[in-house]
């Protein structure tokens, strides 16, 4: 085209040689305003430097944004700092913002690129399935007294939709008899901490009827639990708060997968070997906190806390 130009012929007659519409050939014929002619590279310096702006042009444009709004870098930086992932950021973002809008992979891309200092706010993700070589194997054993297995709890629970259907477990630590008793409903993932003595099935009763008994009833169905000692008053925690206590099968925690989830960010404040004897009440109460806030990819962007609250509303008008 650039050569036809060079050579004397009009548009019309460029547009009927090439078979193009002669509106788009004149527009084309300005886009790259630079002298025909160079002297080391002749009258097609103008073609060969077009083609070369336009291949350059069509790759930039294909070019992913790097966070290039100084908002969203702030927003992401301060949630990095908070602990939560670039997936619930680009979710959160859209969600408070709706103006504004960018994606994990965006946002990975800039950490890696501009600001590396942020890497050390990324979370581990993913462990190795393979036991430790030369374990130690244990023999299952049966619970102790008649529990309800989990093969008998109702579907619905496992559907999830609706509150009040429980996980609890306890997080120990080998420097002390302290440990931390953990609830999570299985709808909203809320999360409950109580700091206990020990793992005493009369403590551990206690503990449980005090976090339990403060829900609305209509908010409590069941719960499930593994089948440590500490869980033998099972019989007498159903009559008080009204719920049936479902049981795992002996050395399956997936069954309480919701639970052992929450666990592994617990431990992100309280790692392994913490003593709890020497952790504040107001601490653990801080780390729930700062749990039942984080939203969740699985509750649409929403906080357990925020989630839990909807489905709470929602259950009391329609029993209203």
């Amino acid at each position: 085209m650039f050569e036809m130009q060079s050579r004397g012929s009009l548009v019309p007659e460029i547009a009927a040689d090439l078979k193009r519409d002669p509106r788009g050939i004149e527009p084309a014929l300005v886009r790259y305003p630079l002298p025909w002619h160079h002297k080391e590279r002749g009258p097609l310096y103008k073609a060969l430097y077009s083609y070369e702006q336009a291949l350059k042009k069509r790759g930039a444009s294909r070019e992913k944004g790097r966070l290039k709004n100084a908002f969203i870098r702030d927003f992401v930086e301060k949630g990095l700092k908070e602990g939560l992932t670039p997936e619930l950021i680009a979710g959160r973002l859209h969600k408070l913002h709706p103006e504004y809008k960018t994606n994990y992979e965006s946002i990975y891309d800039w950490i890696f690129e501009e600001r590396p200092d942020l890497k050390q706010y990324l979370l581990r993700v993913g462990k190795s399935n393979q036991g430790k070589p030369g374990g130690r194997a244990y023999k299952q054993r049966q619970p102790a007294a008649p529990k309800k297995n989990i093969d008998s709890r109702p579907k619905v629970v496992n559907q999830r939709k609706r509150i009040g259907d429980k996980e609890s477990d306890l997080i120990v630590s080998s420097k002390s008899e302290v440990c931390l008793l953990v609830m999570v409903d299985r709808r909203s993932r809320q999360v409950r901490l109580k700091k206990i003595s020990n793992r005493l099935s009369e403590t551990v009763k206690a503990a449980l009827v005090a976090m339990l008994i403060v829900i609305p009833e209509e908010f409590r169905h069941t719960l499930t639990q593994d089948n440590g000692p500490e869980h033998a008053l099972h019989a007498e925690l159903e009559t008080v708060v009204g719920m049936d206590v479902y049981f795992c099968h002996p050395y399956s925690a997936w069954e309480r997968g919701t639970v052992e989830n929450r666990n592994g960010l617990i431990r992100r404040w309280f790692p392994k070997g913490t003593d709890f004897d020497k952790i504040l009440d107001t601490e653990i109460q801080r780390v729930e906190d700062k749990i039942n806030s984080r939203p969740m990819v699985i509750l649409n962007f929403l906080t357990p806390d925020e989630f839990h609250n909807e489905e709470e509303i929602k259950l009391l008008k329609k029993a209203a």
